[in-house]
């Protein structure tokens, strides 16, 4: 018996893909970049080692692939590297 009474099943509009996951910065000073590429400008910026999420992931100049952290989520101008980073 399956149903599709509004009483039994949630809908959704669109299905969510986002996805998000935690590294561990292997340098002490990882360049935060406005865009994912080394030819997008810096933040000035510095992770510093520990632990961030990682919200999206993009390719770009310079690494194998970039990551934007959390924090800088909603203007989307935060992006690492994730080449020195573990993820965990």
């Amino acid at each position: 018996y399956i149903t599709t009474d509004r009483q039994y099943v949630q809908f959704r509009e669109k299905q969510s893909t986002a996805f998000s996951y935690l590294v561990r910065v292997d340098i002490a000073v990882l360049n935060i970049r406005k865009g994912p590429g080394t030819d997008c400008e810096r933040t000035g910026k510095y992770t510093g080692t520990g632990v961030f999420t990682i919200v999206e992931e993009a390719d770009g100049a310079g690494a194998s692939k970039w990551g934007l952290l959390k924090s800088y989520q909603m203007k989307r101008d935060g992006w690492i590297s994730l080449d020195y980073t573990t993820r965990i």
